[in-house]
């Protein structure tokens, strides 16, 4: 919440036996929800803004595209343990705002803007500016890019607060070059 405006940045489901939720989120206390990627874990719970309200959406273009086809895939296999159906999805399609990276969007007393990030196609991190602050959420990002997407786009200057993702913040990745051979 940035002076009275409040942004969802990322909305996600975590698939396992039965699937794990995050807590619920009134659409009505929100002004735009942003997808980051087309991940589930960042994706997947979106529809259920729209059970009971509805809010803009915004997002890159592959990622509502990616993320429709993952969500409707999702309903299918996971049939009765999801809070939400296909008719939800269908609103949240119709509340979608593409928008692309260093593409500004105001709403209320707050702006935001997506940056590239290296690390899915559509992948996006997100710049937040309010009055007096700025705020900068990494989501998945790559900051050195690979053969098919170009590194993370991190030239924000000075911000006031980071959030970043930390899935795998425990674990030691392969070089990329090695991981592309």
């Amino acid at each position: 919440n940035c002076d009275g405006t409040g942004f969802l940045l990322d909305y996600g489901v975590e698939l396992g036996d039965e699937p794990a939720y995050p807590m619920e989120v009134n659409p009505h206390d929100i002004n735009a929800a942003i997808i980051t990627h087309a991940h589930l874990d960042h994706s997947g719970n979106i529809p259920l803004l729209f059970t009971g309200g509805s809010t803009d959406v915004y997002a890159t273009p592959p990622t509502f595209d990616l993320s429709r086809l993952l969500i409707e895939d999702m309903i299918k296999i996971e049939k009765s343990h999801l809070r939400f159906d296909m008719s939800d999805v269908t609103k949240m399609i119709m509340h979608s705002k593409e928008i692309g990276y260093r593409e500004k969007v105001i709403r209320g007393n707050a702006s935001f803007e997506l940056r590239e990030s290296g690390h899915v196609l559509g992948g996006a991190s997100v710049l937040v500016e309010s009055e007096d602050k700025r705020l900068f959420y990494t989501a998945d990002i790559n900051p050195k890019g690979s053969r098919m997407l170009r590194e993370a786009d991190l030239d924000f200057g000075e911000i006031d607060l980071i959030i970043t993702e930390s899935t795998y913040s425990q674990t030691d990745q392969m070089p990329r070059d090695e991981a592309e051979e």
